[in-house]
């Protein structure tokens, strides 16, 4: 009732030994998730190369070139915080950062909610 229209839950799922899933709510309000991931292809021990996790999926890379060259997985998850408020007014029709950005302008009186991203890094360090 508190999201705007056009968001959603973003949700933690649980596969069990039966096959079935059980999700658990994270995050209200969610109007985007991306995931990027992060390459050594040089192999000279740095990130440079930034693919979505469709490309990824698409190269069908082995397991011996995964473990080899992927480094990070960068997260931006774009939701807003409270509900609808009239007295206020978000500034922009976007919100975003240096590597990312979400056009807000799909979501019906997207200017009177609260918008933040999370943004997260993960270093793979399991994969060696």
């Amino acid at each position: 009732g508190r999201c705007a229209q056009n968001t959603g839950v973003l949700v933690k799922a649980l596969l069990d030994a039966q096959g079935n899933f059980k999700t658990y709510p994270l995050l209200p309000c969610v109007a985007d998730f991306q995931v990027y991931l992060w390459w050594d292809l040089d192999e000279d021990g740095q990130s440079e190369t930034r693919t979505d996790v469709d490309y990824m999926v698409s190269q069908n890379y082995d397991a011996e070139f995964i473990r080899d060259h992927l480094k990070m997985a960068e997260v931006f998850v774009v939701y807003h915080e409270g509900g609808k408020d009239p007295n206020f007014t978000y500034p922009s029709n976007t919100i975003g950062t240096l590597n990312y950005n979400f056009d807000l302008s799909a979501i019906p009186d997207y200017q009177h909610y609260r918008w933040e991203i999370l943004h997260f890094v993960s270093t793979f360090r399991n994969l060696q």
